[in-house]
This record gives C-alpha cells, structure tokens and sequence, in this order.
C-alpha cells in the first residue's frame, strides 16, 4: 500500500491535510474519497481504505479543520465544512486529472451531513456517495438543549462542549473501543455553534431532499445511541435519486465502519459502487426541473397548512398596516422587493426606521433568511468577478464590465474600488 501525506489549499486559502492511499495492483482509474466521523481524523480512516474491495482505486481523506494534522482552528460555522469538501474534491480532480464522474464518497455520521448538504447546494456530478449513520438529528439526551445552546451562545460566541460518547456507545468492538481511547489525536470537543448550524442544516437538507438525485446509499445502525435513525429513513424516502439503497444495520452501533461486523457495511458499499460505476451517469436536470416545477406549482395553486396560511395572512396584514416605520419595507413597499434600491438596502445591512419599534421591525426584516442569502450572493458574486478579472489580466486581455440591470450596483462600486482601471458599465430601468 502506497501512502502520500500533504495539505490543500481550501476556500479561504487555509492548508488542511490530506492522506492518499494506492493499492499496489493495476489502478481502475476511479477515485474514492472517504471522510472522517466528528472528533476523529483521515488516520483512522487506513483500515477502511486498504480494504481488498477498494483494491484498484485511489483513495484519498483528509482532516477537518480542528481535527487530527490540520492546523487550522475549528470553525464555528458548519458550512465551512460543505465548501472545505467542495475545495478538496476540486483539487482531487485537479491532481489526478479526473472529472468528477470518477468519484464516489462515503461519509459517517457528522460526515453524511457534510456530503448530503454538499450534493444538495452545489448538486456536483459526482458517480454517488454512501451515507453511514448520517447525523441528521442527534440524540442530545438534556430537554432543550439546542435552545439552551443557542442562548448560551449569545453570551459566549466561542463557548465549546464535550461530546458525551465513548467509545462503548460506537462499537461492539473492545479492540476498536481501545484504541478509540488511546488515540491522542480524537478531539472531544466541539464549538457549540458548530453543533447548532450543523443540526440546523441538518434539518433543512431533509425537508429539502427531494430535489437531491445523486445515487445514494444509507447505512442505518439499529442500536444507535448517537443520532436518530428514524430520520435517515425521512431522508432516504424524499430523495429523487434513480439509484439508491437503504440498508438496516441490525444490531450496529454508531461507528459502524469500525463494528465487529464491519464487513457487512463494506459488502454494501463495495455493491453499491459497482452498480454505480456500472451505469452511465445521467442527464438528471430534467428531473430536477421535475421537482422543482412541482414545488411550485404547489406553492402557486396549492393548499397549505392552516398555520402557514394564518402566519402569512397576518405577516402581509402587519406589513400593510405597519410597513411604514421601518425603511427597509417601505423602500419595498414603494420599488419592489426585487429592485435595485431594496437590493442595495438590504447589502447595507443597516436597520433604521420610526423609533425604536420601527428600528426593530427593520431589523427583524433584514435578518430574514432571504437577505441573508442575498448578501451572501453578493459576497459570492465579487469573488467570481475578481476570478474572472484575475484570469483576463494573465492572459493580457483588456477588462471591461457591462451590468444591464444594475440597480445601484453597490457590488460594482466595490470593484471599482479594487480595480480602478476597469471600465466598468451599469444600466437600470429605475432611476437610483
């Protein structure tokens, strides 16, 4: 067996590292990446990846930030461990000169949620992925924990926890159980914040799974006493994949890559990605288109529950009646939700409005869930812009920029700042 060790650059040009592992026999040309459980890392991970049924692909894991040999502190926000995973299959492909029809995935547990919500935001190509014990919701065993976390955190933004695990509650395995305990390089804690958004996206990756159709695999432990099984199974029956398996685990614990019986999830895994490999990927916007036209179509024409239908009816009445007081509505009010001058008030990010209520009712508008997403895009948009700019400019090329539904254009007027001898246009049907 062949082994490299080296770091990557990830999305916010951080050095994570990374181990590679090579069979010595006739390579297949396909490429697994396997990623770690929570508070583990990739060195634990050899076991799996000498397996005889990966024999001919290259495999390759790394660790997350805070974990095993990567530097770099542990983030407080979960998605930093979605665009890690997109950072490092994009330099995997890269390195080996694959596309990423050629990889498949296995994720345990805190992993499973990484990979979930990563083939549903950014819905890669890749030929399927294996989900063992996904953490979709964790038995936190304490009434309300996730509030408390949540409030706690308010006061404390780097508050940390202990996980309560141990490594008898992960495998049946007394060898497996000890050299979890040995194992210097296990992180036991956590940051509670990273705890709250992963449950968070968690949840929002299952109601939404239907518009995910990536082949997919689910390996679900009976005795888990770490996360629930149940909702595996509401994820498994959402997805819109053409290919996918749910497999019960009978009498697994958590860990169940390093069970007694761990050959029988390997057996699964190792069928599962032949069938994947043995069929061509396929053209899946269409089905995509599929769903999404459903949703809204159902949104449009539908029923909804009674308690949406009284919420909206109060949240249009309140808008109506007390609109006024706060800026960020009554510019909405007057221009559209959708214009240039709502979008520029809203990358403001400054709550103002008719005394105090007003100031609060604003403030509550821009922190809604669609304008924080707005300003992501806008973040988003000039980092792509700036790729664009930088790649011109190596191959000597003059830069200009045309935005023919500008609006105010903050976003240009940051570009601008930066790069003084662009031309940059803007044109807008509004005046600003």
């Amino acid at each position: 067996m062949k082994t490299v060790e080296g770091t990557f650059q990830s999305f916010d040009n951080t050095e994570l590292f990374y181990r590679e592992w090579e069979h010595e026999v006739e390579p297949n040309g396909r490429i697994l990446i396997i990623l770690h459980r929570g508070h583990e890392h990739s060195g634990r991970l050899e076991s799996i990846a000498v397996k005889p049924e990966f024999a001919g692909y290259k495999v390759f894991s790394y660790d997350n930030r805070g974990h095993g040999y990567t530097e770099v502190e542990a983030s407080y926000e979960f998605m930093d461990f979605v665009r890690d995973l997109d950072a490092f299959v994009s330099f995997v492909c890269k390195k080996e000169g694959k596309k990423y029809e050629d990889i498949f995935i296995i994720a345990n547990s805190v992993a499973g949620v990484t990979a979930s919500t990563w083939v549903h935001d950014y819905a890669p190509k890749v030929r399927g992925v294996a989900l063992i014990a996904p953490a979709f919701k964790i038995k936190l065993y304490f009434p309300f924990a996730k509030a408390f976390l949540k409030w706690a955190i308010k006061f404390k933004p780097e508050l940390d926890i202990k996980s309560y695990v141990k490594s008898k509650f992960l495998t049946h395995d007394v060898t497996e159980q000890k050299r979890y305990d040995e194992d210097t390089r296990i992180t036991p804690h956590i940051p509670a914040r990273q705890l709250t958004t992963l449950l968070d996206t968690a949840k929002r990756v299952v109601e939404d799974a239907e518009t995910i159709v990536t082949p997919m695999l689910v390996l679900s432990a009976t005795k888990d006493y770490v996360v629930e099984s149940g909702v595996q199974g509401d994820f498994y029956a959402k997805l819109s994949s053409p290919l996918k398996r749910f497999v019960r685990l009978e009498g697994f614990y958590h860990g169940v890559l390093y069970e007694s019986e761990q050959q029988k999830a390997i057996s699964e895994i190792a069928s599962f990605m032949e069938e994947c490999y043995s069929h061509e990927p396929r053209a899946m916007l269409k089905e995509v288109v599929r769903v999404t036209q459903k949703e809204k179509e159902l949104i449009a024409f539908g029923t909804l529950p009674v308690h949406k239908e009284v919420s909206y009816t109060i949240q249009r009445s309140m808008m109506k009646r007390l609109g006024f007081m706060s800026d960020g509505m009554k510019i909405g009010l007057k221009y559209g939700f959708d214009s240039g001058v709502t979008l520029d008030y809203v990358y403001k990010n400054e709550p103002s409005g008719v005394t105090w209520l007003g100031k609060m009712i604003d403030k509550n508008y821009l922190e809604s869930i669609g304008w924080k997403g707005i300003r992501q895009r806008k973040v988003n948009m000039i980092a792509a812009t700036k790729e664009k700019i930088k790649l011109l400019q190596e191959k000597g090329e003059k830069v200009r920029i045309l935005d023919i539904a500008g609006g105010p254009a903050r976003y240009l007027i940051e570009i601008a700042e930066a790069y003084p001898e662009i031309e940059i246009q803007v044109r807008d049907y509004q005046i600003q």
